[in-house]
């Protein structure tokens, strides 16, 4: 007998998160376990208020397919993932629905979720960069310190506009390592963007990620002929990308699963960038280990990797990663 369930998972944050568009204290994530017999399989659901999702949408949405998805568990993964995709659902739920199933089969079947996508393992250990909040860019040294971030091989920077350019020298100040610059679609002309960038150069910034809202289509064509750095995006990218449009737009992409919808669509994503010349990135939301876990399944021959949405929780119920010298491991025994 298969049976579906979905509960929910308040996390409370270490310290307080604050992007360009909004602040947050604490997060609000869904579990999704499917079981059959003596195994089961879990799925994070991390909603996202960018694309008009909260939990209580996804428990309703859940509630609206559950007959349909007791009716197709016994599908394989990859036509399980296709019926998910014809789901009027949110892209988030689609991927603890989808995550959940595919770790189940590969449970009983004694599969990693690798070998079941016909993709090569991930590394034994994964280097991910570790993300400064907006904070007052007095308090950035200290969090720096705090935090012993000089372990992490690149850090990354919230930023608005107003404070930008100081929260990147005092990063420069206090971190030697290479910087990631992630505006959240806070400028709103390609010249602005410029003009920071200028005003900021250092040959350690990597690159600068959605510094434009999604809908600056004509912007975003100028800014990649003249920015002197690599623009990857981030909030434009969601299940159904236009990769055509896209190099025109930018040098590379991030993908995430909870926009995807799951495994099977974000890997096609990679590999839709990956054949256009395009730099691929793997991030995420705040996630516990679980949705973490799921996003290193799909880390091999990716160009950057953000995996930090753990690193803020504060309850994490699950230990399926763990965090050394800046890395990430896999604790595989316990999937």
């Amino acid at each position: 007998m298969i049976t579906w369930e979905i509960a929910d998972l308040h996390l409370k944050l270490l310290y307080e998160w604050k992007i360009a568009r909004n602040t947050s204290s604490s997060k609000h994530n869904l579990l999704i376990t499917i079981r059959s017999g003596e195994h089961q399989g879990l799925g994070e659901v991390a909603p996202n208020v960018r694309y008009g999702e909260t939990a209580e949408l996804l428990h309703q949405q859940f509630a609206a397919v559950k007959n349909l998805l007791l009716q197709n568990s016994l599908l394989h993964p990859k036509e399980f993932a296709a019926f998910i995709r014809t789901l009027p659902i949110a892209n988030a739920l689609k991927n603890g629905l989808e995550t959940a199933h595919v770790h189940l089969f590969c449970t009983q079947h004694q599969l990693t979720v690798s070998h079941l996508l016909g993709i090569n393992e991930p590394d034994a250990q994964v280097y991910t960069s570790y993300t400064l909040p907006i904070m007052a860019t007095d308090q950035i040294g200290t969090f720096i310190a705090q935090h012993q971030l000089t372990r992490f091989k690149s850090l990354k920077i919230k930023v608005n506009k107003e404070t930008a350019i100081d929260m990147v020298r005092q990063t420069l100040l206090h971190y030697e390592g290479p910087v990631r610059i992630d505006g959240n679609e806070t400028w709103n002309d390609e010249k602005e963007v410029v003009r920071f960038l200028e005003e900021i150069s250092s040959d350690r910034i990597e690159f600068m990620e959605q510094p434009l809202p999604e809908s600056c289509v004509n912007e975003y064509k100028k800014l990649k002929k003249i920015s002197p750095i690599p623009i990857i995006l981030d909030e434009s990218i969601t299940d159904n990308p236009n990769f055509d449009l896209l190099t025109e737009l930018c040098h590379g992409i991030n993908m995430k699963m909870m926009k995807a919808g799951g495994y099977y669509n974000g890997l096609a994503i990679l590999q839709g960038a990956q054949k256009q010349g395009l730099q691929t990135m793997i991030g995420c939301m705040i996630e516990t280990t679980l949705g973490i876990f799921s996003a290193i399944n799909l880390s091999n021959r990716i160009n950057y990797l953000d995996l930090d949405g753990f690193f803020v929780i504060e309850n994490d119920p699950f230990t399926l990663v763990k965090e050394e010298n800046g890395g990430l491991i896999v604790n595989k025994e316990i999937f």
